[in-house]
């Protein structure tokens, strides 16, 4: 429950700094829902995806090479910095990354795939069961039912955590470092029987997908460990996770293959496999390195990409609240019993949930009244009520042209400035699409002035620009006009 008002109180925190070198600076928000448009025009949709704009070396780069990092640019070969001596937490090899993260490489990693496996194109829903291979990038149609079908605060909180979001985390970041994923056992005469040949690459391909969720959630559990250090000459193939003793124990083997956790960590399949195969795959688990891209882990803000994210969320959040107000919008559950964070499997991990309550203090200051000061979750989403507005920025507008065109429409806040004629067109189209005088970098105008424009939008102050204007703060009370009776 505290994902929301934790990371609008980092990105507060992340752009209060950035004003102290640019005072006109602002950290823009990505409206990823039109990539999603974009590319679902398109014959190849992900290979579209990503030959996007924002994935220019005017703003997030692209990733290639043998690191699978952004080469040229502005944001070319950013290291990644090592842990300072004695630190609680660090990764095997000694860098600012989780301690399951066995990434021997010096510089910002983006697979942008799962051992070498996409995920499909599929939109997704919030009112239908998905497991985490058939969610995908996120689209108007989830960004409309998360508005619009959500009724309670705290539904809305746990919704978007996931397909409204999280797949742009997971799809940029990805694992790579997964050697060939071989199971022998498995092919068996694979050579000459089509359909079994079908069906392990099938298996094969779900476990790489599930490397979203098990490597790490495998260790927060207990069931495996990873290594305290890697010494850098350690090759990566040596320096992974941790299980060979366990993978000797049926306890272990049953716990990790069988019931509500097996099915999570590697997908239905699980439950067919045979018996005197558990300890062949869980072999090939904890054996292989495994490694995630920069945007799966708590060290994700390292990633450029990062910063645009959760404003989209914020953002969608506000207009909500203008145009649809919660009818339940405590922290509560409606109905049933409070869940504030994921639980646990069989009181393996118990958690409090600190940080995700209400009463929970934000562990970064954020301005109040102009001084810094830390607040509690549930006093930074007050704060964010329109009609006692009282965050320090405004957003340009509250309008997805986009989506109104594929059907899922957002309609106007009563009261809202009505966008000028460029707002109809896409922020950030694809490149051939574009105005070539229209390719200013994030922050910049193509003057080279201070003031802060959209990725891939209009110009500064220009209607449809997207960003949370310093220079319009004291704007912030105009909120209480838009709100609907």
């Amino acid at each position: 429950m505290g994902f929301v008002a934790s990371h609008n109180a980092l990105t507060l925190a992340f752009e209060a700094a950035l004003q102290v070198v640019a005072p006109a600076a602002s950290v823009p928000y990505w409206d990823y829902t039109e990539d999603h448009h974009l590319a679902n025009e398109a014959e190849d949709r992900l290979a579209t995806l990503w030959s996007l704009d924002v994935w220019g070396d005017d703003f997030f780069g692209t990733a290639s090479g043998k690191y699978r990092t952004v080469e040229t640019g502005r944001f070319a070969y950013a290291p990644i910095a090592k842990a300072a001596a004695g630190a609680r937490v660090k990764s095997p090899y000694g860098y600012l990354r989780s301690p399951w993260n066995v990434n021997k490489d010096p510089f910002l990693l983006r697979a942008h795939s799962f051992c070498g496996a996409s995920y499909g194109w599929l939109e997704g829903s919030l009112t239908t069961e998905a497991s985490p291979i058939d969610t995908a990038w996120p689209s108007c149609k989830v960004h409309h039912e998360l508005t619009f079908a959500v009724d309670s605060l705290y539904e809305w909180v746990w919704a978007a955590a996931y397909a409204p979001h999280g797949p742009v985390h997971f799809m940029i970041g990805g694992y790579t470092h997964c050697g060939d994923m071989a199971m022998a056992a498995l092919h068996g005469n694979s050579s000459s029987d089509d359909l079994e040949a079908s069906n392990v690459a099938k298996i094969l391909g779900s476990v790489k997908q599930r490397t979203v969720a098990f490597p790490k959630t495998m260790w927060r559990y207990g069931l495996v460990e990873y290594p305290q250090a890697c010494s850098d000459d350690t090759p990566q193939a040596l320096c992974h996770m941790i299980c060979d003793d366990p993978v000797s124990l049926g306890s272990f083997r049953k716990f990790a293959l069988t019931g509500d956790m097996g099915e999570n960590l590697f997908g239905a399949w699980v439950a067919r496999l045979p018996v005197d195969l558990w300890g062949q795959f869980l072999e090939l688990i904890c054996t292989t390195p495994f490694t995630p891209g920069e945007q799966m882990g708590a060290n994700s803000p390292v990633d450029p990409s990062f910063w645009p994210i959760h404003p989209t969320l914020d953002r969608l959040l506000q207009y909500k609240r203008i145009v649809k107000p919660f009818s339940s919008p405590g922290w509560e559950a409606p109905d049933g019993p409070t869940k504030y964070c994921i639980t646990d499997y069989d009181g393996i991990g118990a958690s409090d949930c600190k940080g995700h309550h209400p009463w929970d203090v934000a562990p970064w200051a954020v301005a109040v009244d102009g001084d810094p000061a830390f607040v509690t979750n549930g006093e930074l989403h007050a704060m964010g009520d329109p009609r006692a507005y009282a965050l320090p920025y405004v957003y340009d507008d509250f309008t997805w042209p986009h989506c109104d065109a594929e059907g899922h429409v957002f309609p106007p806040p009563s009261g809202a400035p009505t966008p000028g004629a460029d707002a109809a067109a896409h922020k950030h189209a694809a490149p051939e699409e574009r105005d070539p005088d229209d390719r200013g970098p994030p922050g910049h105008d193509d003057d080279h002035g201070e003031k802060p424009q959209e990725m891939g939008s209009s110009r500064p102050g220009e209607a449809g620009s997207g960003i949370r204007d310093p220079e319009t703060r004291d704007l912030g009370i105009e909120h209480q006009t838009w709100v609907s009776d």
